[in-house]
């Protein structure tokens, strides 16, 4: 299935609006554990070397507050959102990589901190500074 330039600029608008929803609700539902393996997810995704193995921290951490959230729906519509951009993410990732670049800058690090400090308009900031990039790639 091929994904169009504006069904990526939709994703990322639609990602935007409900993670940030689920990020207030996990910080009202999360503990200190939840807090130290999101921590874990994103060191684990910033050293990751392949893409793979990249692609499925990133989907995890990603996952994980809308799972913290409480909203089984929130999470399951996720889940299928973030397959449907998949191939995408890839390709950019890979792109990143060959240019030499670190791949696609995470917020990831600061969005768990920023939701540890119960700082929910922060890590919303963060967020968005995380989903930017692959939008960025559409403003031709």
């Amino acid at each position: 299935m091929t994904i169009s330039h504006k069904d990526v600029l939709d994703i990322m608008e639609y990602r935007l609006l409900v993670e940030s929803f689920a990020i207030d609700k996990a910080i009202a539902n999360a503990s200190a554990a939840d807090f130290d393996y999101m921590l874990q997810l994103s060191e684990q995704a910033k050293n990751a070397t392949d893409i793979r193995e990249s692609m499925l921290y990133n989907a995890q951490f990603h996952l994980y507050i809308c799972k913290l959230s409480g909203n089984e729906h929130l999470y399951y519509v996720m889940e299928m959102t973030m397959k449907r951009c998949n191939r995408y993410s890839a390709q950019h990732i890979l792109d990143s990589w060959k240019k030499k670049e670190e791949g696609i800058p995470s917020y990831h690090y600061e969005i768990a901190q920023a939701m540890r400090k119960k700082d929910g308009d922060l890590a919303k900031e963060m967020l968005k500074k995380d989903l930017l990039p692959l939008k960025d790639d559409f403003k031709n």
